[in-house]
């Protein structure tokens, strides 16, 4: 089946294809210049680990590649595209294993300066896991000798999506084209993606004020029901 018109493959695992009749339009763009020729560069950085393939009896058969980016990823250099359509063509020139690729809204983030690591140094190694998974949830643990920029193979969409360190809310960005990142400080810290949808208090106050009017009309309908039985009875 095709990937991207098909959801069977998304039902059981996470994948980079599944179908939606409201795909974000930079999802179709990376479909259409480079998922559509199993670009390798950008097949590592959404974390593909298996491709399905026909295999030698012509049955489906999954295939294992040997070179997703991970869940999380540091890396040592920011390049900046003026407009979406040099980033997009920056992820085809781009080691996107050490290097981000920010859009022209981030460029602040692109002229800050990446602390210079020594090659070698086992000081400098640096480590971030993805810990625990849920749709509205992510954790993450990282250890790095120096404050720097991680990107999280997971799609970028501010609308109900934050970053929280240690517990506090902290600022992220859109790496790659399509996912997130953000500049994390050093040390040994928890990274958490949380996702509440917007104007959610609002709606949380109108479900309590109407739960409460069907209580008070639900008790009202039961004084009501006991004391006209309380008249019939005495009138009997």
């Amino acid at each position: 089946v095709s990937p991207f018109n098909d959801a069977t493959t998304s039902y059981f695992h996470r994948s980079v294809g599944g179908y939606h009749g409201a795909k974000l339009a930079r999802y179709q763009d990376l479909i259409d210049r480079y998922l559509n020729d199993l670009d390798d560069g950008v097949l590592d950085m959404l974390n593909t680990r298996y491709l399905i393939v026909p295999g030698d009896d012509g049955q489906p058969e999954a295939v294992r590649r040997p070179s997703p980016n991970g869940a999380a990823w540091f890396v040592d250099r920011i390049v900046a595209g003026d407009t979406p359509q040099q980033e997009i063509d920056l992820l085809g020139e781009t080691d996107l294993k050490t290097t981000a690729v920010v859009g022209s809204r981030d460029r602040g983030e692109a002229e800050k300066t990446l602390p210079a690591r020594a090659e070698g140094d086992s000081t400098a190694v640096r480590t971030i896991a993805l810990t625990e998974y849920r749709p509205n949830y992510l954790k993450y643990e990282y250890s790095s000798p120096e404050e720097a920029v991680a990107v999280f193979s997971e799609i970028y969409y501010d609308r109900g999506w934050t970053a929280w360190v240690d517990g506090e809310q902290a600022p992220a960005f859109r790496a790659d084209y399509v996912l997130r990142a953000m500049r994390l400080p050093a040390g040994r810290h928890t990274v958490e993606w949380r996702f509440r949808a917007p104007r959610w208090e609002a709606v949380e106050g109108v479900t309590l004020a109407c739960s409460l009017l069907i209580l008070l009309g639900a008790a009202a309908a039961l004084i009501h029901c006991f004391r006209k039985k309380k008249e019939t009875s005495h009138e009997g």
